[in-house]
């Protein structure tokens, strides 16, 4: 297991990028292939030359989220309806930033680590480079074989070890699911809000 596993989540501001015909790397990671998508970025399987170790990179487009911002807006309240309270419009780029300090401050055996944040104000992109599981979604478990009993209830079991984590720390979540081997891990997906509308990721790791 990567020693930065058990370290507090770092906060880099500069990005050093290097390209070559095979490969990019971003301050000490060599990112290889992609291993997911979503609405407004990529995850990146990364490799870090400093600890030898890899990790799930997840790549946001800073552009892209404020023009969804841009062209999204709700219009302003009308005039005449009174007592109406007022819609809060919040910049995606606010609400990433609180999705980051809310994973910095979990530390569980079944919860995915986010290890370190590059943020660089003079790049398009925002990396988060995560805890690395290699198994996939929980949904891609073949249906053709069911689980015996004893995995059965180990995989859930660790759920709601993850979610009564989630619970006693005050979050709410909405659950989506992933996999690995032996041991379930909670892993965030989108933003997350505090109070509102957690979304989860729910993995195995070996």
């Amino acid at each position: 297991m990567s020693p930065n596993l058990t370290r507090p989540t770092r906060y880099s501001k500069s990005v050093s990028q290097q390209r070559s015909e095979s490969y990019i790397q971003l301050n000490q990671y060599r990112l290889m292939e992609e291993i997911g998508q979503g609405s407004y970025g990529i995850v990146k399987l990364a490799y870090n030359e400093q600890d030898k170790n890899l990790y799930a990179l997840k790549v946001l487009d800073k552009i892209k989220l404020l023009k969804n911002f841009a062209c999204f807006r709700q219009p302003p309240p009308r005039r005449n309806k009174e007592n109406a309270a007022p819609s809060v419009l919040r910049n995606p780029l606010q609400l990433v930033q609180k999705e980051i300090a809310i994973l910095k401050k979990l530390s569980h055996p079944n919860v995915v680590k986010l290890v370190e944040v590059l943020d660089d104000p003079n790049d398009n992109y925002l990396y988060m480079v995560f805890e690395f599981v290699e198994k996939g979604s929980i949904l891609e478990i073949p249906t053709d074989k069911p689980l015996d009993e004893k995995t059965a209830w180990s995989y859930f079991r660790d759920t709601l070890c993850g979610l009564e984590y989630f619970f006693q720390q005050q979050f709410f979540t909405n659950d989506n699911e992933e996999i690995q081997n032996g041991y379930v891990l909670l892993c965030s997906s989108e933003i997350l809000q505090k109070f509102e509308s957690l979304k989860l990721n729910i993995l195995l790791l070996s």
